[in-house]
């Protein structure tokens, strides 16, 4: 009872200063250190807040609050927060976090004695910006530091200080592998007894493809285009038995193979000429080769 009873009496010493409004005429101040300066959504933003000038010759510290206020959840999320003083005779050196009041507060109180100088880090938060966030913005933190001296001085600071926070920038990582893309028209078999040639038609060698793999964090648009320099050949693309007539999407970590079938009697012998194009178009580059027979 008599400890606590000293407690209380050293609680009730240091808590009027929250409504007192009074600068000391020392120089001890403080400062807050954020890292990274420049966030990303999702990404943790360590806040430490130091005191500046407080040395062996300055009005020892009793007594130490530091708000952080205005820590809005649809933003920042509070991973962690702790003391950076070393202490074992404090009555309090304790963090809290106040959800009801949208802060983060540092308590720390001496009984007996005063905080060790020199001292200079002395709270630490570690915030996460909220990963649902759609856009950049930025949010403000108000930090209140309140102080009570040996000599009866009470102290009160404030400073702001601004997180910043961007999307995170997209990933683009594509490799493509193409075939050789070489065609060979067969002009079939002749059947008397249908009076029409079987197995007509163009053959690819196993070499009409090309494939399409996203190793990025994203989705990519792909477009598949062929232009024949033959009016009488034409082109067409699946994937699969599935007829690719529209670009596609090709998701995070999947590849897709995409075949090119040619339709079309050419109207003379081809060999070793070019029969046309084709092109894979992405968002920011595209991809052209030819196409010849054998």
């Amino acid at each position: 009872m008599k400890k606590l009873k000293y407690i209380l009496m050293t609680l009730l010493m240091i808590l009027p200063m929250c409504c007192t409004v009074a600068f000391a005429a020392g120089e001890v101040g403080f400062h807050a250190d954020l890292d990274p300066a420049q966030a990303v959504i999702g990404e943790e933003v360590t806040m430490i807040v130091s005191l500046d000038e407080y040395t062996e010759e300055s009005d020892q510290i009793r007594g130490l609050q530091i708000d952080i206020e205005n820590v809005d959840p649809n933003i920042l999320d509070v991973v962690s927060y702790e003391s950076l003083i070393i202490d074992d005779t404090a009555v309090s050196n304790t963090g809290s976090h106040h959800t009801d009041k949208h802060l983060v507060r540092l308590f720390f109180a001496k009984m007996q004695g005063t905080l060790a100088s020199p001292c200079e880090e002395v709270f630490k938060v570690k915030f996460r910006i909220n990963p649902e966030l759609k856009e950049s913005g930025e949010i403000t933190l108000p930090i209140t530091m309140k102080i009570q001296t040996l000599s009866g001085q009470r102290i009160v600071l404030n400073k702001e200080y601004t997180i910043r926070y961007d999307l995170p920038q997209e990933t683009t990582s594509v490799d493509i592998s193409w075939g050789a893309l070489n065609y060979t028209y067969n002009e079939g078999t002749w059947n008397p007894d249908t009076h029409r040639y079987e197995g007509e038609g163009w053959d690819d060698h196993e070499s009409g493809f090309v494939t399409v793999r996203n190793n990025g964090d994203s989705s990519i648009r792909s477009e598949f285009i062929y232009e024949s320099l033959f009016s009488e050949i034409t082109g067409s693309f699946k994937n699969g038995a599935d007829a690719v007539d529209a670009p596609i999407m090709i998701d995070p970590d999947t590849e897709s193979k995409i075949y090119l079938e040619l339709q079309g009697k050419p109207g003379r012998p081809l060999q070793h000429e070019q029969i046309g194009t084709v092109a894979l178009v992405n968002k920011n580059w595209t991809q052209i080769l030819n196409i010849t027979s054998v």
